[in-house]
């Protein structure tokens, strides 16, 4: 019915059509893509795209969008249809980048920017489905090879408009994750245009640049360190100050505020850093741990100044690979430099202390819980274990690092441990029976 409709269906009737398409790829799965499921309903597709008198009609942006969702869910089996989508969407970006720089001073800019958004979406969701096997896609191109790709991506992450910025952003950090070795010619352009754009002025663009830079990061680790370390100080500068919440844009508290038992009950009333846009500090927090993770030497000295802020943006973040990551990185670092926590004033060390602890129970809270809760805390006991086989490779062995570094700050502070973190009953309980403290 729904392939019918392609061909009756017109404007506003296709893009909910659409639309539809694309929830359907979101939230069926890889059902979509059984058998010979995908011929019936890619092919149309496609050619209804590609054969669009006005490629930038906005009639085929939620059409893109859908395309989108397909080729991710897809998978490798979007791939006899991968190669059309790539140099079409290439093409796209190419017209439309053209009438952005003919519309500069037009109120519609942004709207305008609209058929880029689309094609970078397309081709994110085409990296996230092909994975490895999108370096194979570019390379038999004829029209768009790879370094016309990296180009034109270079293009979009300096674009003068947001929305395009943030887009590219994201594509920039998916392909660090899933096809690192398209970005090596130009990995020191796309990491410098990355960390140029960290500034929170610009929220949704800043935070998927944070992104990127995490993602861009993992690759360095066991290696080709001469091409990251010229960057490291500047990406501390852009990244901490978003942690402790001194950024523009940020609102933050004193680095000395202490915290009780009272406010464990609500995580985020203790958070000194807001941001305005959800995972900013999560983000800037796993990409810290990252950099720490390939040599704690880049942040160990200048820990004491975020120590505390960062733990908290820690205990945030969802995504257990960035987790795993961000949590080796924390250990590394401390083991670096302990007198980062034991030189501190006694009331900012009992903040870090505290800070420190959270972190590691949120890796304890339920399921069914999102935050440490009053009842969590001193209700019945209800912390989980630690996820080892969720965290997948190094969980085990993350978690016996986290009490060690736990006991051995307990031993280094001796008799004012108890008073310091004046933990409620069921963290107590939680750090004997997990961490042997």
């Amino acid at each position: 019915n729904l392939m019918r409709a392609l061909s009756i269906y017109k404007s506003k009737s296709l893009m909910v059509l659409f639309d539809t398409m694309g929830v359907l790829a979101d939230y069926v799965g890889p059902a979509i893509g059984e058998g010979t499921l995908p011929t019936i309903y890619v092919p149309p597709i496609l050619h209804l795209w590609i054969h669009h008198p006005d490629p930038l009609d906005r009639i085929l942006f939620p059409l893109m969008e859908s395309l989108a969702s397909v080729a991710l869910t897809l998978g490798n089996n979007f791939q006899p249809w991968a190669l059309a989508s790539y140099e079409h969407a290439m093409r796209t970006l190419e017209l439309g980048l053209v009438g952005i720089t003919a519309a500069a001073h037009d109120v519609n800019l942004e709207e305008d920017c609209d058929p880029i958004v689309c094609c970078a979406d397309l081709l994110d969701g085409m990296v996230e489905g092909l994975r490895g096997n999108f370096v194979t896609l570019l390379q038999s191109s004829s029209t768009h090879p790879p370094p016309k790709f990296l180009t034109l991506l270079h293009t979009l992450l300096s674009a003068s408009t947001p929305a395009i910025r943030m887009s590219a952003f994201a594509l920039l950090g998916d392909l660090a994750n899933r096809c690192p070795v398209v970005l090596e010619p130009a990995l020191p352009t796309f990491l410098r245009e990355a960390i140029h754009c960290v500034n929170p002025l610009y929220p949704t663009v800043c935070n998927n640049a944070v992104w990127s830079v995490g993602e861009i990061c993992v690759k360095f680790r066991g290696g080709n360190l001469e091409v990251l370390t010229p960057f490291v100080s500047e990406i501390l500068e852009r990244i901490v100050p978003l942690i402790v919440g001194t950024a523009e844009g940020i609102d933050g508290d004193s680095e000395d505020e202490s915290l009780d038992d009272e406010e464990y009950d609500e995580p985020k009333k203790r958070s000194r850093k807001r941001s305005i846009v959800p995972g900013l500090v999560e983000n800037a927090s796993a990409t810290l741990g990252r950099l720490a993770r390939i040599d704690p030497a880049f942040i160990k000295d200048d820990l004491p100044r975020f120590l505390s802020g960062w733990c908290e943006g820690l205990a945030r973040i969802s995504d257990l690979n960035e987790r795993r990551d961000a949590f080796e990185g924390l250990v590394m670092a401390i083991q670096s430099n302990p007198h980062s926590i034991l030189s501190l004033p006694p009331q900012q060390r009992a903040t870090t202390v505290t800070a420190l602890i959270f972190a590691v129970t949120s890796w304890h809270i339920p399921d069914a819980s999102k935050f440490v809760t009053s009842e969590l805390l001193y209700g019945d006991y209800a912390f989980a274990p630690f996820p080892v086989k969720e965290v997948g490779e190094g969980g085990s062995e993350l978690w016996r690092q986290l009490g060690l570094l736990l006991r051995e700050l307990k031993r280094a502070i001796g008799e004012g441990w108890d008073e310091m973190t004046k933990m409620p009953v069921n963290v107590k309980r939680l750090l004997a029976e997990m961490y042997q403290v």
